[in-house]
């Protein structure tokens, strides 16, 4: 596994080496936003051949962003899918528990209504009975 990894990485891996940098010969020739992306541009530029003239560094930039982009791009492509999907099935089992409570709810409350109301008819009828007995 490590050897075929190794084979796959030496051919995707192809560092050029970097040509110094140079000003544009005409800029004095340049408007003054034009000179300023000139300058901008000379600036990044020689930053870069002086951390990595060989090319390493771009070569890692160019291989880390492609595969930054294989995995990102499945992700934003699927995830609003999954999302939704997940979403929906929440909403769903939010619903049923809903349900299935107030199947367990509504009778346990007739009952006790009905228990109400039986306790307070033999309360009633006992106080009649004891008032009419005496």
């Amino acid at each position: 596994m490590k050897d075929c990894f190794r084979q796959a990485f030496k051919v995707v891996w192809n560092p050029q080496p970097l040509r110094a940098p140079v000003v544009d010969p005409d800029l004095s020739l340049l408007n003054g936003p034009q000179r300023m992306m000139e300058s901008i541009s000379f600036f990044i530029l020689s930053a870069e051949y002086c951390v990595s003239a060989d090319g390493v560094l771009r070569e890692w930039l160019r291989l880390t962003s492609r595969l930054g982009l294989l995995i990102a791009s499945p992700v934003l492509i699927f995830m609003p899918t999954i999302t939704f999907g997940l979403w929906q099935i929440a909403m769903w089992t939010d619903y049923l528990v809903r349900i299935f409570k107030n199947l367990v709810l509504v009778p346990l409350a007739a009952l006790a209504a009905i228990m109400l109301v039986g306790l307070i008819v033999i309360t009633f009828r006992s106080s009649v009975r004891a008032l009419a007995g005496s």
